[in-house]
């Protein structure tokens, strides 16, 4: 008797409850798909559709599974890959997807691409050859090295571990070489016996910038420290760019405060060509200052004051009126 087989025609509406294709070697493909219109839109296109008139959260919409077998001749699912409803809620639906592995004998989910997230699940490790960028905050525990802005960071202890010294052992030898990352020949070496004390080598040799060699004689036990000098932050603030504290005009326009004498340090007077105002006690001589005024008041037996005011010919005419219980001293 014949085997009939059902022939879907295009255009046709018949349907298929399943439907196997079995290759029986062939490196070819078991199911191809092809489209030929030339425009920009997906094509061709696998759609699965789950119709059901009570559609809830963590429906599934469709799955793919990866099949083979194992050493046992038993059929093993060892993949999966799952469409689910996170929320089926109109208006405000979400879907995820799922990946799934057959991990130490288990079907395991090892991964869930949500609409907000992207979840490594069961002890999934994330190994990246490259770097990882991102532009909001990322949270839980990382190992490896970050790079860009770490502002943001919180919660890290680190431990600080100088990186400008070098010790190394040696037990009775009459040459030791010690390897470093100092970067330089340039270095402080102290060497100690057995007892702590220090003692000078027969010779020591730096051949290269991360290298020293000790020379003994006798051979000697002990231990061997290295370093190098620390950075010295240097530089200066010039008031004129030339290094040199020279004129008023490196003086900015109001100075509070006292001046001590003047020293060997500063060189030459401060000159008053500069126009400003200064506030405070002046310490030492004062013989180079013009255009000082003063004025002094002492009290008389009948309790009135007297005042004394001194000051240049031009400071007193611009005074226009005058006290009668002032004395007027002009220079």
């Amino acid at each position: 008797m014949p085997n009939w087989k059902k022939v879907i025609v295009s255009g046709s509406d018949a349907s298929l409850s399943t439907l196997t294709i079995t290759n029986s070697g062939s490196t070819d493909d078991s199911l191809l798909l092809t489209a030929t219109e030339d425009s920009s839109t997906a094509a061709p296109v696998v759609t699965f559709k789950r119709n059901t008139g009570t559609a809830a959260d963590a429906d599934y919409l469709g799955q793919l599974k990866f099949k083979g077998e194992n050493d046992a001749d038993q059929e093993v699912t060892y993949a999966k890959i799952t469409a689910k409803i996170l929320d089926a809620s109109d208006g405000t639906e979400d879907g995820l997807i799922e990946f799934a592995n057959k991990k130490a004998g288990s079907n395991v989910i090892t991964a869930r691409l949500r609409s907000d997230s992207f979840q490594l699940l069961n002890d999934t490790n994330l190994s990246v050859d490259g770097q990882i960028s991102a532009s909001s905050l990322i949270s839980n525990n990382f190992s490896g090295s970050f790079q860009g802005d770490g502002s943001s960071l919180t919660g890290i202890n680190t431990t600080v571990v100088s990186s400008s010294t070098v010790s190394d052992t040696f037990t009775n030898t009459t040459t030791h070489s010690v390897s470093h990352t100092l970067g330089t020949k340039d270095l402080i070496i102290n060497v100690y016996d057995s007892n702590d004390d220090i003692f000078v080598p027969t010779r020591i040799n730096t051949p290269t910038t991360s290298s020293v060699i000790l020379h003994m004689d006798p051979a000697t036990s002990g231990r061997v420290v290295i370093g190098k000098s620390g950075h010295i932050v240097s530089g200066s603030s010039l008031l004129d760019g030339t290094g040199v504290l020279s004129g008023s005009a490196q003086i900015a326009t109001n100075i509070s405060g006292s001046f001590t004498s003047v020293s060997a340090s500063i060189a030459t007077d401060i000159i008053a060509a500069h126009t400003g105002s200064f506030t405070g006690s002046f310490v030492g001589t004062g013989a180079s200052l013009t255009n000082v005024t003063s004025s002094k008041s002492i009290n008389t037996r009948d309790n009135s004051t007297i005042s004394f005011w001194q000051g240049s010919q031009a400071q007193y005419d611009a005074l226009g009126s005058y006290d009668s219980n002032v004395i007027y001293f002009t220079t």
